[in-house]
């Protein structure tokens, strides 16, 4: 038995008792007990040692031997039978003993209730002084409190007792760690039994320092705290679990821990830690085997991490989830579960918005498992995290690279996300010509996609970043009907306002405005608000409702600036400038001109770098010079024309160079004075052709404008000669430094459109827009084309006509998405077949003009549609749409004018009487008044209603003079005729009734 050679001290005692037999008791009396504690002694520590190895039945079966056996010592062998003359006499030794031993026994078969009622027995029975508290009073505690724990109904409140008594005494009572141990196990499952996590809670917020062990021999107990925390999990008890995890020490602790034991034996075989002794080689082998298991990859760390990693999802905590996964891949990447670890890193990653984070570790992942089933997800996470996170370039980069990289077959999930977040991205960062076909292509391919939404929106929206204003109508309206209930479409303001966008373009101002009033009304709190306010108000102005134009440009610039949006700020602060520092509202001062003076320091103050500086400051001149600031308007003038020269491509150059010539010259500037300013212009570097170009064409128009001031009967005949050489002289030079070959087309179109829009030598034009057309470069070809035969059509050559007019058939085919290109096209066609006198081609042109609701030359178009009827000898159709131009624009004489005179005639002609009928399209009337009776009343009442505007107008031209006086003559010479009654005839009628 002191050899714990327990099967060999069984089989000498059961010799013995094999040997004795029956009369055991009559030959040694209650003595012979002794014989029955050791075989019970040894029969328990075989059952507890096949516990240990497994062997479950075994171990029953020599539990119940103890059991009998234990059983037998203190039932059959009491003292109680013979009267010892002193206590060892004779006496059984182990009585008592055997009662704790039997209870033993119990517990091992499960019998939890009866072991109890044993322990209680041996508590009552023993003898103080003799029977211990068996083997320690630690361990006798921890038996009860086991039993306790494990009972069908377990007594947490008694066995928690128990055990604590055992911890708090540890020292004293001798609890032994490995008892400590296993009553906490079962406490566990009581504690899931009793669905009473609290008191595991209590329990350890109170104990835990008894617990608590150094780490290496808290590492022996790892698989103790794992499974009591797994149990916990299970149950979802993930307080409890957490403390019990929370007990488990870092690998790297442990072997810290280890080595310096080691290094405190000093070459001594073993040194004594309280009542144990602690030998190099355990240590070595304990410290080989957390050795191994941290090389193996997956340490106990990353079983404590992944229950953690547990608790965390449970608690809805995507955080902490991430910041264990970052461990999990930081320290232990070689664990079996680094695939599901690294996947779910990247997963959580796009979760929480760590969009770089989720393409590096997306990128690792595909690197470390290019066969996983993961990596269609990963790459979509990857380009769909950085695209929502607003990282446009970045998922640009990895879209197109994993597009490139032939791992996204056409057709997959996985292409229909590439696809859309590559358009998307191009999209976003303004690249409108690249993301279109992208765009196109994907809500082709993909329309059940689960972007169908979004892609479909951006499709749309894009183009109207490409000014397709009549195509991106048409799709707007289709995603809108498609996706009609804004809670479940948050593009909603965004394609509304894109929609108004197109109909503003169009110049339908009235659906525009329902657009924006319904953003305003139901999506006030849209990213786009401040911007609608702002389109609203253009409208508005244009309307000339100034006062809530104005209204809506400072709700815009409120809204702007108080979300810290500075370009639509700046914008709006552009718009009220140019709102409030009007030099005339309808012909007469503005009396509020100088309340644009604060919202330009503003501006100036800041927003100076604004996109509409150029603009505001020549918006603001007005104003400033009004208030004495007229130097330093132009100052501010000069720097922006120097800004815009020296950027690259910037809009509003030649507009900004405009203003400054107009307003040098108001100021009282010398011309020659500005032409030397304008060939060595300040801060315009000599290679600088596009800036330098336009100055000198300034200067062109300068002298073009004086060859106007001073030509004409009362004119100078010399000073128009001069300036006439001057500009010669400037043209030569123009041609000579700036060789149209060696321009690029934006400088050519520019050059070209001012020639021809702005000085009397239109033709000058052509030598630029043939350039164009010569390049390769197709930028402003169209532009170039219409130019020219916008020249051509100066003409009265039918070659150079009839060349204009193919020009012009090209120019409309190739822009029907271009509105405003449409409509000059459109309205140069109808001219120049005027000229030609090819009336059917005017008459269709001018239909398709009305129809298409272009409203720049609608009056001249209508008098054009009209005279094209009277060309084709449609009679009634020619006096029909002569009177609906009338009707419409009785104020504007060079249309309305001739129109009555071709009226007049046509109605004097037709020559009805009295009750004659007349056959329309709605049926045919009875005449109330002779034909000839309504040509003079209309003539007559257009000549009344219109002699104001010829003799007090003092901008009337000699040739809208001539018209009307033409129509004041028909009307006297039918006065005259005596086949109708005169206007005053008229009234002295009226006067007699």
């Amino acid at each position: 038995m002191q050899n714990q050679e327990w099967e060999k001290a069984l089989s000498l005692l059961q010799s013995i008792h094999d040997n004795v037999g029956e009369r055991a008791f009559k030959l040694y009396g209650p003595r012979f007990g002794t014989v029955y504690f050791r075989k019970a002694y040894c029969e328990l520590k075989v059952a507890q040692q096949a516990a240990r190895a497994g062997d479950a039945d075994r171990a029953a079966e020599y539990y119940e031997k103890a059991a009998e056996s234990a059983k037998t010592c203190y039932t059959v062998y009491k003292n109680d039978k013979v009267q010892a003359k002193d206590k060892n006499d004779g006496v059984n030794m182990f009585e008592k003993r055997t009662i704790h031993m039997h209870g033993e026994a119990q517990q091992g078969l499960g019998n939890y209730q009866e072991a109890l009622n044993l322990y209680d027995q041996y508590l009552r029975e023993r003898d103080k002084d003799r029977d211990k508290l068996y083997p320690t009073p630690g361990v006798f505690a921890l038996n009860r409190a086991y039993c306790c724990f494990s009972l069908e109904e377990p007594q947490l409140e008694k066995g928690i007792e128990f055990f604590e008594s055992a911890l708090v005494n540890k020292e004293a009572w001798r609890s032994a760690n490995p008892f400590i141990m296993r009553t906490f196990q079962v406490f566990t499952a009581a504690v899931v039994k009793s669905k009473n996590e609290q008191a595991m809670v209590d329990f350890l917020t109170k104990n835990r320092k008894y617990i608590l062990l150094d780490p290496y021999e808290m590492y022996e107990f790892v698989p103790v705290f794992l499974q009591s925390g797994a149990g916990l999990l299970e149950a979802n008890m993930y307080r409890g679990a957490y403390e019990c995890y929370s007990f488990i020490p870092e690998s790297k602790v442990v072997v810290e821990d280890l080595n310096a034991r080691l290094a405190s034996l000093a070459g001594t075989p073993g040194i004594r830690d309280g009542r144990k002794t602690i030998t190099a080689d355990e240590i070595n082998k304990t410290l080989s085997r957390v050795e191994e298991k941290i090389a193996s990859g997956d340490p106990v760390d990353t079983a404590v991490l992944n229950a953690l990693l547990f608790l965390h999802d449970k608690a809805k905590n995507t955080r902490g989830v991430y910041a264990i996964l970052q461990q999990l891949e930081s320290f232990y990447s070689n664990s079996a579960k680094r695939e599901d670890n690294l996947f779910n890193l990247t997963r959580v990653s796009a979760v929480l918005g760590q969009h770089m984070e989720t393409e590096k570790f997306g990128s690792r992942f595909l690197a470390a498992y290019p066969d996983s089933d993961h990596c269609e997800t990963v790459r979509g996470l990857m380009v769909t995290s950085l695209f929502y996170g607003g990282e446009y370039d970045k998922s640009l980069e990895v879209s197109q690279r994993l597009l490139d990289s032939g791992n996204v077959p056409e057709g997959s999930e996985q292409h229909d996300t590439v696809l859309h977040v590559l358009g998307g991205s191009h999209y976003y960062l303004g690249h409108f010509d690249e993301a279109q076909p992208l765009l196109d292509e994907h809500v082709a391919k993909y329309p059940e996609s689960q972007f169908a939404q979004s892609a479909m929106y951006f499709q749309a929206s894009n183009l109207t970043r490409l000014q397709e204003w009549a195509t991106a109508a048409k799709k707007l309206d289709a995603f809108l009907e498609k996706y009609p209930k804004p809670a479940e479409n948050i593009y909603t303001p965004f394609a509304l306002f894109d929609r108004a966008n197109c109909h503003y373009t169009e110049e339908e101002y009235a659906p525009a405005l329902v657009c924006l009033n319904r953003i305003e009304k139901e999506f006030n709190g849209a990213p786009v608000i401040e911007m609608v306010f702002n389109l609203k108000a253009n409208i508005l102005e244009f309307g000339k409702e100034y006062s809530e134009a104005e209204k809506y440009y400072k709700m815009a610039l409120e809204r702007a600036e108080a979300r810290d949006n500075r370009m639509v700020a700046g914008e709006a602060l552009n718009f009220l400038i140019g709102l409030l520092g009007m030099e005339k509202i309808d012909k007469e001062d503005n009396p509020r001109i100088k309340e644009a003076i604060p919202y330009y320091d503003k501006f100036m103050t800041k927003y100076s770098d604004s996109p509409f500086k150029p603009q505001a400051v020549v918006f603001a001149y007005p104003a400033m010079k009004l208030v004495g600031r007229a130097d330093e308007s132009l100052e501010h003038l000069q720097n922006v024309i120097t800004e815009l020269a020296n950027r690259e491509g910037a809009p509003f150059l030649e507009e900004s160079i405009n203003a400054y010539t107009d307003n040098f010259q108001d100021n009282g500037g010398d011309p020659e004075k500005l032409k030397d300013l304008y060939y060595d212009f300040p801060g315009v570097r000599p290679d600088n052709v596009r800036a330098r170009a336009l100055l000198r064409v300034a200067v062109i128009g300068v002298y073009d404008e004086l060859i106007k001031s001073v030509s004409g009967e009362n004119g100078n005949k010399a000073l128009e000669d001069k300036y006439r050489s001057q500009v010669r002289a400037l043209f030569r030079n123009l041609r000579q430094e700036f060789d149209p070959a060696k321009l690029d087309n934006l400088v050519l179109l520019t050059l070209g459109d001012y020639l021809r829009e702005k000085t009397q030598d239109r033709r000058e034009s052509v030598v630029y827009y043939e350039q164009i057309l010569k390049g390769k470069n197709n930028f402003g070809q169209d532009r170039a084309m219409f130019g020219i035969a916008d020249v051509l059509s100066d003409s009265d050559q039918k070659g150079d006509l009839t060349k204009a007019l193919e020009m012009l058939k090209k120019v409309k085919e190739r822009t029907r998405d271009d509105r405003e290109q449409q409509e000059k096209a459109i309205y140069r066609m109808i001219t120049v077949n005027s000229k030609l006198g090819n009336w059917s081609d005017v008459n269709a042109l001018a239909r398709e003009y009305l129809d298409d609701r272009h409203t720049k030359n609608a009056a001249l178009v209508g008098f054009n549609f009209a005279e094209s009827y009277d060309k084709l000898g449609k009679r009634e159709d020619a006096i029909f749409n002569y009177g609906s131009v009338i009707g419409g624009n009785t104020g504007y004489i060079l249309i309305s004018a001739p129109s009555m005179k071709r009226l007049m005639e046509l109605t004097w002609q037709r020559n009805k009487a009295v009750g004659d009928e007349l056959k329309g399209a709605n049926g045919s009337v009875k005449l109330t008044k002779s034909d000839r009776q309504s040509a003079y009343d209309a003539g007559e009442g257009y000549i009344s209603s219109t002699r104001r505007i010829i003799e007090e107008n003092d901008k009337i031209t000699d040739k809208e003079i001539a018209l009307w006086r033409k129509v004041e003559d028909l009307v006297k010479q039918y006065e005259n005729s005596g086949e109708i009654k005169t206007k005053k005839e008229q009234d002295e009628e009226k006067n007699r009734r």
